[in-house]
């Protein structure tokens, strides 16, 4: 089985839709009870699926969510200075 990181882009009602963190024009949509109910638009989580592609494991990657979100405010406050 392998792994990739993805981020959660959004919600569609009991769905979480994922793009992959190397190729976002990559999307998974995959059921939010499978991610425990546990994250929140835009956490990046590694997940790995088994042979049937179902959710084997999932990690909350917190330092590189925390990183992306930062990196983002950061792009927002250099716009709004324009």
């Amino acid at each position: 089985m392998k792994s990739n990181k993805y981020t959660i882009d959004r919600f569609e009602g009991d769905l979480a839709v994922l793009l992959l963190r190397d190729d976002e024009t990559i999307v998974k949509v995959i059921s939010n009870e499978e991610l425990g109910n546990l994250y929140n638009e835009g956490d990046i989580l590694e997940i790995t699926f088994d042979k049937y592609d179902r959710v084997e494991s999932v990690y909350y990657l917190k330092d590189e969510t925390e990183y992306a979100r930062w990196k983002a405010l950061e792009l927002l406050k250099k716009l709004k200075n324009k």
